[in-house]
């Protein structure tokens, strides 16, 4: 309370204003020291609330922001989550909503389901709630024709390997391990480095073309008028 503005009512302006600001200091760093998730911001990143992001402009590196707020999301990352939430009583729950919300269809569960791809193991779930009564058997799931599923596992054999080969590429340019390799962050440069290129490709062709149509549509536009004969 050592710079309390109330202590400091009699005093000068400027002796006030002081006081104000130290408090606000003061307070502000109270509120980080008392709060585990801001004092865990502050540690890893130097920002202190949602008015630290007012220094940051359009040109603001967002990705450099994000990686520096949240650590990389690696394979083993994604694998250990996996590992949490199959069986786990958030799978199920949201097993029985999308089940229930698509009234049996499983190309649209499937799509909403963490973890989808493993299409047998869903199915089993999915035949367990209907046997035990928790959800209704509704004829989109328990009529499905074979034809249907192996439509779905052919495609998501193709995408499988299409995803492979990209993650793997993406993984030798980086020069990182499988174990350290980042995917979501080479994403997010791919996409900037893209964005850049396209960029500077505009930029050249405007350069280039741009400049001349605007003078060639001026002088079509503005003729030069004939001389007279004489």
């Amino acid at each position: 309370m050592l710079w309390h503005p109330d202590r400091f009512s009699n005093d000068e302006d400027d002796k006030k204003v002081t006081a104000t600001r130290k408090f606000q200091v003061v307070s502000k760093a109270y509120n980080i020291l008392n709060d585990p998730a801001k004092k865990e911001l502050y540690d890893s990143t130097g920002l202190l609330d949602d008015d630290s992001f007012d220094c940051f402009s359009e040109n603001t590196d967002w990705n450099m922001v994000w990686r520096a707020m949240f650590k990389p999301i690696t394979k083993k990352d994604i694998e250990n989550f996996f590992k949490k939430y199959r069986g786990s009583e958030d799978e199920t729950k949201d097993i029985i909503k999308y089940y229930n919300k698509y009234k049996g269809d499983l190309n649209k569960i499937l799509e909403c389901v963490i973890g989808g791809d493993d299409e047998e193991r869903i199915r089993y779930l999915i035949n367990d709630l209907i046997a035990t009564a928790k959800v209704e058997a509704f004829d989109k799931f328990v009529k499905e024709p074979e034809a249907a599923r192996i439509k779905r596992q052919k495609k998501r054999e193709k995408e499988a390997k299409a995803v492979e080969k990209e993650t793997k590429k993406m993984q030798k340019k980086s020069g990182k391990s499988a174990a350290d390799f980042d995917l979501f962050e080479a994403f997010a440069e791919r996409a900037k480095r893209r964005e850049a290129e396209g960029a500077a490709l505009f930029a050249h062709l405007e350069k280039k073309y741009g400049g001349g149509s605007k003078r060639s549509a001026i002088e079509d536009s503005n003729p030069k008028p004939r001389k007279a004969r004489k």
